[in-house]
């Protein structure tokens, strides 16, 4: 065995790291999940310019834009609860997992909002105008008309915020998750090698990632394929 380096490690710290790969999902998903929605409707306020709705959205994706991810999970954990308390409200008994889900989102929701206003920004004024003369109403212009061309724009841009979702899960381990970080963590400094314990966990993150990746490029393909059309 190399004295500096053990590969036989790598192979079995994989499985053991791996085992907590659903905690990371979880993470991913809500977390994306949530911003996807809410980063729409910020979207929505911005491009509709609804009034008092608006200015608290503009606050709030340049808040989640301008700060890092870590700092804003960490005063999500550690500043809200007691903010809470002095309002009558204990929520320590809360899953420090809820707070992960929520930063994550938080964050996110601010990328996607960006990414949602510009798309709908990019909708052709002929078609909207055409749609609002046949006599739909503003609903059926944005569910009908806007939206879909919208989310095909997107497309691009959201497969970069979904990579950055998935990787900014490894995160959770800072305010105690045990998710594929956090045990990796764990896991070097019971085997005092920190090296190929995080090659394992680069492994599948890169995998993860590369994958995705492949996913949405193909999506993209076949949505560019039904613009030609």
């Amino acid at each position: 065995m190399d004295p500096w380096f053990d590969s036989n490690l790598v192979w079995r710290a994989l499985p053991i790291v791996a085992e907590y790969l659903p905690v990371t999902l979880t993470i991913f998903f809500y977390s994306s999940l949530i911003g996807l929605l809410f980063g729409l409707c910020l979207a929505i306020f911005r491009v509709y310019n609804i009034c008092v709705l608006n200015i608290l959205s503009v606050m709030l994706v340049s808040y989640a834009r301008g700060t890092p991810v870590l700092v804003q999970l960490i005063l999500l954990y550690y500043l809200l609860p007691i903010f809470l308390i002095s309002l009558g409200i204990d929520i320590n008994a809360v899953p420090a997992l809820y707070f992960v889900i929520a930063a994550n989102g938080l964050y996110l929701s601010a990328n996607f909002c960006e990414v949602f206003r510009s798309a709908l920004g990019n909708v052709e004024r002929g078609q909207i105008e055409a749609a609002y003369s046949i006599g739909m109403k503003n609903r059926q212009v944005f569910c009908r008309v806007m939206m879909p061309q919208a989310v095909m724009l997107a497309i691009p841009d959201m497969s970069n915020i979904f990579l950055v979702a998935l990787k900014s899960t490894a995160l959770a381990f800072t305010v105690g998750v045990m998710d594929v970080m956090g045990r990796g963590i764990t896991l070097s400094a019971q085997t005092m090698r920190s090296f190929e314990v995080f090659l394992s966990i680069s492994i599948i993150y890169f995998i993860l990632c590369t994958g995705m990746e492949r996913i949405f490029k193909l999506v993209e393909r076949k949505c560019s394929f039904h613009r030609l059309k």
